[in-house]
């Protein structure tokens, strides 16, 4: 229970700063995907591969194994993940509700109540969101969560049963990393699933060279990387052009397909891909 402890001080941390002063580098929790996952799944085929896919909301790794994934294990520098994950899915398997952020902690009580505890992780989960629910009302509007973005799709929004259909009882896959760190790579994956994470290296050289490493180490042969353009996606080659001279070395750069934006009226890029050379 000392890993916990740590997580919790973590998330109270972040809770009780001022927005002001909030550390930019500490990991908030994202409620729901700010991707348009529905579109971005349907322009590749995770079907029977093994993936590796960043945690964040968890949506990620709901679409990856809603589409048909043989595994899929998951990883994320920010360590307080894998309790959202246990969260979202006792409210999938409690209500059929994928969204615990819309809940007060009353709700939220009465479903920790409920839910099934079957593994140490998600005693672990449990423990660290009910000790949460005591100290702050409401829990799920405070400064552990990003603001949400109701534009973002997932393609299990209408078939909530499916989804919980295909969702594993064992614990989830998941490790806490940096991909910009030298990782121990253990398995190799048809396809890594990044969302935005390139975006994070701010253009550092040395970053950017160990991730590229990294990344080549865990795919198969001819294995890619799916990325997202969630910042900068007006100018996006200007602002990936060091990132891409890097990646060539080791990697094919592909152009994904252009999403349309009623908001904007226009066709904005979407995600792009890098395959294993």
């Amino acid at each position: 229970m000392e890993k916990i402890a740590q997580d919790l001080f973590i998330a109270e941390k972040l809770i009780s700063t001022d927005w002001g002063s909030l550390d930019r580098d500490l990991p908030r929790l994202y409620a729901r995907t700010n991707e348009d996952l529905s579109f971005l799944f349907s322009n590749f085929d995770v079907y029977d591969q093994d993936v590796l896919s960043v945690l964040a909301s968890s949506d990620q790794y709901f679409s990856c194994c809603y589409q048909g994934a043989h595994s899929v294990d998951t990883f994320d520098v920010n360590p307080l993940t894998k309790y959202y994950y246990y969260l979202r899915k006792w409210a999938l398997e409690m209500s059929l509700e994928l969204n615990p952020q819309d809940y007060n902690n009353f709700y939220l009580d009465v479903l920790l109540e409920q839910v099934p505890i079957r593994f140490e992780q998600e005693e672990a989960a449990k423990k660290f969101f009910s000790t949460l629910l005591e100290r702050y009302d409401p829990l799920m509007r405070t400064k552990l969560f990003h603001p949400v973005t109701f534009s973002a799709k997932v393609p299990f929004s209408k078939d909530p049963q499916g989804l919980l259909s295909v969702l594993s009882e064992k614990a989830l896959p998941f490790s806490c990393q940096n991909i910009f760190t030298p990782m121990n790579v253990e398995k190799q994956y048809d396809t890594v699933i990044l969302s935005n994470i390139l975006d994070y290296s701010n253009s550092d050289i040395s970053k950017l060279i160990i991730c590229r490493d990294n990344l080549y180490s865990l795919l198969k042969e001819n294995g890619i990387v799916v990325c997202s353009y969630l910042k900068n996606w007006h100018e996006p080659y200007s602002f990936h052009f060091i990132e891409r001279e890097i990646f060539e070395e080791k990697f094919l750069f592909l152009d994904g397909k252009c999403r349309y934006s009623s908001l904007l009226d226009d066709y904005l890029p979407s995600y792009y891909v890098y395959q294993k050379r």
